[in-house]
């Protein structure tokens, strides 16, 4: 029996493909990569409901649309030993676009199975995520999963509700059928809101200068708490709004994870009076809502204090 070998390559990786045009003594068939646009939506022979809704979702709202993380299947041919060999690209939703390295603890995941589950999972993205954020400004692609896993820095497993990239963002849809409430709706939006607002800000970090200049001498610097002074009263003062790693600052990326919370869960008054104490917290939440605001989110009724 042949065996069948797939060649994977990260969505990012797709025009290193070229190199299969080399000489050799075994010809292999060329990979389009024309236009890798054409991947992102449903070929001219797929008609069912799944790839209507596909192509509908991409007129309406202005992303692409994807159930799963496999965008290209292609054979290449046979190998010399017989073996049939396929190109496949994924959604690499880690990349960014001048990244150094590939990263080598990816996302893997499961998939919404049945056509009940994605069109529910498309119409709860409409309702509670989409109407947060103008089509200026959302994602190239959505990858609606049912669920996504993935290990942090020191290699246990997490289950994130979502994740952001410069190119995808895949949330976790697995268990939308359990959102009772329209509140437990609203506050499993803000936590899928919450990565994707990140990643809006420190993608778009010249839009975000005045927030990052309030605190940016103080980023990965070491804390020194002048004497008689309580250490987290000293850390806010110094415009954050918890102290992460009790010897040094947090970075920038961790600082905007916490303001992207914080705008997303309080409203104005209620961080007024929160950090009345401290001026700088209040005037960086005014200034990330401010650049948030500029480049096409839109704060509804969302906030759940």
């Amino acid at each position: 029996m042949k065996r069948l070998r797939n060649i994977i390559f990260p969505s990012f990786l797709i025009a290193m493909t070229l190199c299969f045009t080399s000489c050799g003594k075994e010809d292999a068939p060329v990979v389009d990569v024309n236009d890798p646009t054409d991947n992102f939506i449903p070929g001219e022979d797929e008609m069912d409901a799944t790839a209507e809704m596909r192509r509908k979702f991409k007129e309406e709202e202005g992303s692409y649309l994807l159930f799963n993380d496999t965008i290209q299947k292609k054979e290449l041919g046979i190998d010399i030993m017989g073996n049939t060999r396929y190109f496949v690209e994924v959604v690499d939703v880690n990349y960014m676009v001048g990244a150094t390295s590939i990263n080598t603890h990816p996302y893997t995941y499961t998939y919404l199975k049945t056509e009940e589950k994605r069109t529910a999972a498309v119409e709860y993205l409409k309702k509670y995520v989409l109407n947060h954020i103008s089509k200026k400004t959302r994602p190239f692609s959505i990858f609606l999963a049912s669920t996504i896993t993935g290990s942090d820095v020191y290699g246990y497993a997490t289950k994130p509700y979502a994740v952001s990239g410069e190119r995808c963002v895949a949330m976790a849809c697995g268990q939308l059928h359990r959102l009772l409430t329209e509140d437990s709706k609203n506050k499993y939006a803000r936590k899928i809101l919450l990565a994707m607002v990140s990643n809006i800000a420190t993608s778009n970090e010249s839009a975000f200068a005045e927030f990052k200049a309030v605190s940016e001498k103080y980023y990965r610097q070491d804390i020194k708490v002048p004497d008689g002074t309580d250490e987290e009263d000293y850390v806010r003062q110094c415009g954050f709004l918890s102290n992460m790693y009790f010897t040094y600052f947090m970075e920038y990326a961790e600082d905007v994870e916490s303001y992207a919370s914080m705008v997303l869960t309080y409203t104005d008054e209620k961080i007024a009076t929160k950090y009345a104490d401290y001026p700088k917290i209040i005037e960086k939440a005014r200034l990330f809502k401010e650049a948030l605001t500029n480049l096409g989110y839109i704060f509804l009724s969302l906030i759940h204090i």
